[in-house]
């Protein structure tokens, strides 16, 4: 049976997704506190909650771990003691090269197997399709698994540590290219020309669909703008670490962070508005409630 730690996005997605291709349940440890309605959601999809950690190791010998960046250390440190040589231990989480790096080393000191992986894509739609970069020496492990449950792996190389950066790095263009186009755009919108500045990028770059792009683009940056803030922030940490610059990036966790603390998840809702109307919901919050806007 697959493990999960986390009862997340990512790990309903990839459950829901597991049971469709094979009609197995995962296992997935969830802190004791959990509603009786989160539970009873989760046992629906496929998940069979459990809230230690020696039980979930005692289910499962494959164990993704999906939580948040800066609950990713202390998870693994929590689990890596009930791990043995049968486990293998998957770090899906978005966190620095270094943390992976540590992770590794708490389970491996159980003599379990650890890979780093990266998910790349909109798990919620690809599911446990989603493209997964893998490194670490146990990385081939993955590969018969991913068959069975019809995951999309990829490895690409031997240590630790270079899955994560290559999220991270890909990161950084990204997540900077959302605060980018929030930035311009409210302004633009303000004013009266933000069609008139999409109409001339479309005409630069005519081989992507910039309106259709931008509006999925914005529309997931505001409704995960706090998770991805913490992101940006763990790439910026990534970037320094190995002695280079995170200017771009550390203004980029600032404007995720001014972002998330308008709270539009709500008006936006879930991703079918049209842009404009997305920018008018920028763009009134931006300049009515003026949060932090020198920051």
């Amino acid at each position: 049976m697959i493990g999960f730690i986390g009862l997340g996005e990512v790990v309903r997605a990839m459950a829901a997704g597991i049971r469709e291709k094979t009609g197995e349940n995962v296992v997935a440890l969830y802190r004791p506190t959990i509603s009786q309605r989160n539970f009873e959601d989760a046992r629906e999809a496929g998940i069979d909650v459990v809230t230690n950690a020696e039980e979930l190791a005692a289910r499962a010998s494959v164990i993704f771990s999906a939580v948040t960046p800066m609950t990713a250390g202390e998870v693994c440190r929590n689990v890596a003691p009930h791990l043995t040589s049968e486990h293998l231990y998957v770090d899906c989480n978005s966190v620095t090269m270094q943390q992976k790096i540590e992770n590794a080393r708490f389970a491996e000191a159980s003599e379990a197997d650890f890979v780093d992986a990266a998910l790349f894509g909109v798990v919620a739609e690809l599911r446990q399709a989603t493209p997964i970069i893998a490194s670490g020496r146990h990385a081939a492990r993955l590969m018969p698994i991913s068959k069975h449950y019809g995951m999309n792996v990829r490895i690409a190389g031997p240590e630790v540590g270079q899955a994560s950066a290559i999220k991270m790095l890909r990161s950084v263009i990204f997540k900077g290219m959302a605060a980018l186009f929030i930035e311009s755009l409210t302004v633009s919108q303000k004013i009266g020309v933000s069609n008139q500045v999409i109409d001339t990028i479309q005409e630069t770059y005519p081989d992507l669909q910039w309106k259709e792009f931008i509006q999925i683009f914005i529309s997931r940056t505001i409704l995960h703008a706090g998770r991805r803030a913490e992101e940006l922030g763990n790439c910026a940490q990534t970037l320094q670490e190995v002695g280079g610059y995170a200017d771009m990036s550390l203004a980029g966790v600032t404007a995720l962070q001014r972002l998330a603390g308008y709270n539009l998840e709500t008006a936006i809702g879930v991703r079918d508005q049209d842009l404009d109307s997305i920018l008018s919901i920028l763009s009134d919050a931006y300049f009515q409630k003026p949060i932090n806007r020198t920051g």
